[in-house]
């Protein structure tokens, strides 16, 4: 029998740990043979994929279902600096060890998502503050690139006005647009134009 590999529970619950424990009971563990709850993928004594999808999008953790979550669905690097197989949540989590392993082993640690861009730290998010703070700029640009949205190529040029209420890439390409414009970064002059419109056109209104 198959033991339960690091990526089958290398993720968080999207509910609390405590709720998921109420729901299903105990949680897979990484090197047992032990069998995930049967309220993950059962119901009324028979396989139930509805109740397998529910698991997933909400404890795939205590399901030891993290590796069929979107950000384990890809494939390792086929020469791979370091074994993908020995790789601990540990090392997941260190930032030492971040670049090479989104490049290297994905699936293992949930980088799928990061594609080129990713945040060498790993508590960014924690305080999305310092990306417009002036004095932590050389930091979050090497350091917190996905958070602060330094990955995307910005326009050289400024887009004539008269385009700019039919552009069709009207859209916000970072995720904490609206966290920033909260905290004034639509107005702030410390940005150009550019870098805003690369990042939260729709929420600083540019186009």
């Amino acid at each position: 029998m198959k033991h339960y590999a690091t990526n089958a529970v290398n993720c968080d619950n999207i509910y609390s740990d405590d709720a998921c424990t109420m729901i299903y009971g105990s949680s897979v563990m990484v090197g047992t043979t032990t069998e995930r709850p049967l309220l993950c993928f059962m119901l009324n004594g028979e396989r139930s994929e509805e109740m397998k999808r529910i698991s997933i999008s909400t404890c795939p953790k205590t399901c030891g279902y993290c590796c069929q979550t979107e950000p384990f669905d890809c494939n390792n690097s086929p020469f791979p600096r370091i074994n993908c197989a020995l790789v601990t949540s540990r090392m997941c989590r260190d930032p030492q060890w971040r670049e090479v392993l989104i490049e290297d082993c994905p699936n293992v640690c949930g980088f799928c998502l990061e594609g080129g861009c990713y945040d060498k730290a790993v508590d960014c998010t924690t305080d999305i503050s310092i990306c417009m703070n002036v004095g932590m700029q050389d930091f979050v640009k090497e350091y917190c690139r996905k958070t602060c949205g330094f990955c995307r190529p910005t326009a050289t040029t400024t887009p004539d006005p008269e385009f700019r209420g039919t552009n069709p890439n009207c859209v916000d390409y970072n995720t904490n647009c609206a966290s920033w414009s909260y905290r004034g970064y639509c107005t702030s002059p410390f940005y150009s134009y550019e870098t805003k419109f690369a990042n939260c056109a729709a929420t600083c209104s540019l186009c």
